[in-house]
């Protein structure tokens, strides 16, 4: 299966992973070392790096990926309070989205 996406939604696309991934190790469905290879990857930070339509708060958001494990493991607190952040953050990018439903988006079978 493919999944087609309009050029310009590519923000909402990460917002939409980022919510997911940060969701899911917030109810421990993943745990957290798993940000490392989901938000974290470097071929992925590095796509996000280039791509002249996402800020640099996605940016940011994907890399802090890389320290939720190690921040799990020193101050649980602070790695709730990081996980709630982002999570807002991510909700932010899509409320200001002019069009943030899938609607546009397009699924193709290979």
């Amino acid at each position: 299966m493919e999944l087609i996406i309009p050029k310009n939604m590519d923000a909402e696309l990460l917002a939409y992973l980022g919510i997911g991934v940060l969701t899911a190790i917030k109810h421990q469905t993943l745990r957290p070392e798993m940000g490392i290879w989901t938000l974290a990857l470097p071929k992925l930070i590095k796509i996000i790096n280039d791509h002249p339509l996402i800020s640099p708060f996605l940016l940011d958001c994907y890399r802090n990926g890389d320290e939720l494990d190690l921040l799990f493991s020193l101050n649980p607190s602070d790695f709730d309070l990081l996980i709630s952040d982002l999570l807002e953050q991510l909700h932010n990018v899509l409320k200001v989205s002019p069009d943030p439903s899938w609607m546009q988006w397009t699924f193709r079978s290979s």
